[in-house]
C-alpha cells in the first residue's frame, strides 16, 4: 500500500481533502489535528507545548512547526495495510520525505487565498493543533 502527504499553502484545501477522503471512508490523518508535528524552540532544539497566554505571532517568532519522523514512521508502518493520507505541512519535511511514497501538492491562485484570508474564522484556515485562532494577514503582491 502506500503513505501519501498531502500538503500546500494555508486556504489551499489540506483540511478540505481529509474531510472528503474521511467521508469516503479512507485512512486520513490531519498534521494538526493528530499531532504528526510539535512546536520546536528556536532558541534550544527542544518540544514545547504551546503558550495560549503568549502572543502568537511572538511565539511563531520563537518556535517553529515541526513535523515528527518518528510519528510519520509509525504511520508509514500503518500504511503497509493500506493507503494512508497524512494532510496539513511543517517544517522539516526534508528529514520525513522519505517516507512518503506519493506527495500532492495543493496549489492556489493569489485571488483565491486573498479571498480566503479575508474570510477567516475560527475552525478555517491557518488552525494550529493548539487550538489558538490567530488573526493574521498578509500582504501577496500581484504577478
Amino acid at each position: 500500500m502506500a503513505l501519501f502527504y498531502v500538503t500546500g499553502l494555508s486556504g489551499s484545501g489540506k483540511s478540505a481533502v481529509r474531510a472528503e477522503l474521511l467521508a469516503r471512508g479512507h485512512a486520513a490523518r490531519g498534521v494538526d489535528e493528530d499531532g504528526y508535528a510539535d512546536w520546536v524552540s528556536r532558541a534550544t532544539g527542544a518540544v514545547e507545548d504551546f503558550d495560549p497566554d503568549v502572543d502568537f505571532h511572538a511565539w511563531c517568532r520563537a518556535h517553529d512547526w515541526v513535523l515528527s519522523p518518528q510519528r510519520i514512521a509509525a504511520l508509514r508502518a500503518e500504511a503497509r495495510a493500506r493507503p494512508v493520507y497524512l494532510c496539513g505541512g511543517g517544517n522539516g519535511a526534508r528529514e520525513v520525505w522519505h517516507l512518503f511514497d506519493k506527495v500532492v501538492a495543493l496549489i492556489i491562485d493569489v485571488p483565491t487565498l486573498r479571498q480566503r484570508i479575508a474570510a477567516d474564522r475560527p475552525g478555517r484556515y491557518g488552525r494550529r493543533r493548539s487550538g489558538h485562532w490567530p488573526r493574521w494577514s498578509v500582504n501577496i503582491p500581484d504577478k
